[in-house]
């Protein structure tokens, strides 16, 4: 690599040096910084946890299957094989290079 190849790729990484001075970049401590507010923990007596872990008191919703809960079987279903073919593939096609390579 040559100098000039060098001195560009330093630029590039440098946060506070404009390549070769074409702009002017401020100093990090002249750049405000926004403040997030601080996370509210709402502490142990949370009113919603015993809901969540106790499966007793907890509703389910139960619901009919609808046309579009059969179209999704579906999707899913041919989804999963064109997955399953394409792994298969995937493993035939790596296996053919390795042995290719060691050969």
């Amino acid at each position: 690599m040559t100098f000039a190849a060098l001195v560009t790729i330093a630029c590039a990484f440098t946060p506070n040096l404009a390549p070769l001075g074409g702009q002017h970049v401020a100093p990090r401590a002249a750049v405000q910084q926004r403040v997030a507010a601080a996370p509210f923990m709402r502490g142990w007596q949370d009113p919603w946890e015993d809901g969540m872990r106790n499966s007793a008191t907890r509703e389910k919703l139960e619901t009919d299957k609808s046309d579009f809960d059969a179209y999704m079987d579906g999707t899913n279903d041919s989804n999963n094989q064109v997955l399953v073919y394409m792994s298969a593939g995937l493993l035939v096609f790596v296996a053919v290079c390795i042995v290719g390579a060691l050969a």
